[in-house]
């Protein structure tokens, strides 16, 4: 059963293209992403103040590389959880380096330096408004496909 579903224009390349212009990124733009994210995401907001969501589940790309830079609870080879809690520490030191800190940092692939600050400004949305507990992080993406019984 599918409670609700909503699609939005806040995928992590928008946000880099259309926020992320300092390195490293400026206060103001964090806000400017945020008052996006704000406005773009009335509707998931107003479904989210009505429900009690405790898990968020991500999958592959950023969430793979916040996995690596966080402490967490491997389930098995394809599955973890992250410790929610931890997650304004790894935030707050993201959003401080310089795209050459990143480079620099073992437990993120060159692929995702760029993106991975806005990535954690995205998550970090979601998450203060939300009641989430727990962040599952699966290896497969959607587009590996999904069965529902």
């Amino acid at each position: 059963e599918v409670f609700w579903s909503g699609s939005f224009m806040v995928g992590v390349g928008v946000l880099y293209n259309r926020f992320h212009n300092s390195d490293p990124i400026a206060a103001t733009e964090i806000d400017a992403i945020r008052h996006y994210l704000d406005e773009t995401l009335v509707p998931l907001k107003v479904w989210l103040d009505k429900e009690q969501i405790p898990i968020l589940t991500g999958a592959s790309g950023a969430f793979e590389t916040i996995l690596d830079l966080m402490e967490h609870e491997k389930v098995n080879e394809e599955f973890a959880i992250l410790d929610v809690e931890k997650f304004p520490q790894l935030y707050q030191k993201i959003i401080q380096t310089t795209l050459e800190d990143r480079r620099t940092m073992p437990s993120i692939p060159l692929e995702r330096v760029e993106m991975i600050v806005v990535s954690v400004i995205l998550v970090k949305w979601i998450l203060d408004h939300s009641n989430i507990e727990k962040i599952y992080v699966s290896a497969y993406a959607l587009k590996e496909g999904m069965l529902v019984d």
